[in-house]
């Protein structure tokens, strides 16, 4: 009876860290500048240097949240708030 409590018991945990790994193999940051992104000056985003993937608008904080990947496959969400960079996110494989 042990035995099978032990077993599944190791099932769960195979099972966990196999799921829990490659999200963790991301890095995600902040910088202050990238690309043609810089906190607090205003932002054109149609002058990233990337194919844009997405945007939108989130009306409870009154913020736009631009989307951009890169070759390599960073992705860059831009946070701005009429058009001033609030916050830069790099997600880096």
């Amino acid at each position: 009876m042990n035995l099978i409590k032990v077993i599944k018991v190791l099932l769960f945990m195979t099972f966990f860290l196999g799921v829990s790994i490659p999200a963790m193999a991301r890095t995600i940051s902040h910088p202050n500048h990238y690309d043609h992104a810089t906190i607090g000056e205003h932002f054109d985003p149609y002058s990233m240097v990337t194919k844009m993937t997405g945007s939108r608008y989130d009306r409870m904080e009154k913020k736009s949240i631009w989307s951009y990947e890169y070759a390599d496959g960073t992705i860059c969400r831009v946070v701005t708030a009429g058009y001033i960079v609030q916050d830069i996110y790099l997600i880096k494989p």
